[in-house]
């Protein structure tokens, strides 16, 4: 229902604008040609271009991983959450990258001369291991995961923390979505059971 946002004579210029055949009909063609050669449309899809640009540059640290890299990714999330349950707050999963971030730098300026704030594979490995965070995944697997993210030789502590997602993992156990969960399941079998009717 467009009329509420372009009257109808207006729709009927634009129809007529695409419609090059007079078929009475707009082809995919035909649609896809305007689209290339009309300057609104033009100045339309560079404006969706940046914002998909800047949206990239925002999610930077989004990647798709194997399975298997990404169970290892969970397990260490998993850590890092039961380690900062008890401090959450209102920023939730903030405090998580938080935590992880202080460990590595604190790691960093304890272990090296610089403390300049970036660490190379080895040493995000050798941070996150039983040595120091000991988050209980196996240094050949946080290996494998630290290569698959390709971070160069030298990696800035927040970029690594970033491409690892902590913020958007859903942990083991979270009170909020457990009690929601319970409450679903409440209301499925509610549903499900055979209706009652009684008259009033």
């Amino acid at each position: 229902n467009l009329e509420k946002l372009v009257p109808r004579d207006q729709q009927r210029l634009v129809y007529d604008a695409i419609d090059k055949d007079f078929s009475e009909s707009v082809e995919v063609e035909e649609m896809v040609d305007w689209l290339e050669k009309d300057p609104r449309a033009a100045a339309a899809r560079r404006a969706n271009e940046k914002l998909l640009r800047s949206q990239e540059d925002r999610n930077i640290g989004e990647i798709t991983l194997p399975p298997h890299l990404r169970e290892v990714k969970d397990r260490i999330a998993d850590e890092v959450y039961k380690r900062t349950r008890a401090t959450k707050t209102e920023e939730g999963n903030l405090r998580q990258d938080e935590y992880l971030i202080n460990g590595l730098q604190n790691w960093d300026v304890q272990n090296r001369s610089k403390g300049d704030g970036t660490l190379s594979p080895r040493e995000i490995v050798d941070a996150l291991g039983p040595k120091y965070l000991n988050l209980g995944v196996p240094d050949a697997e946080v290996r494998e995961l630290v290569d698959y993210l390709d971070l160069g030789e030298q990696c800035k502590i927040k970029q690594f923390v970033k491409k690892l997602e902590i913020g958007d993992h859903a942990p083991d156990f979270n009170p909020f979505f457990d009690a929601r969960d319970r409450e679903l399941v409440s209301l499925k079998r509610t549903i499900a059971a055979p209706w009652q009717w009684e008259a009033t």
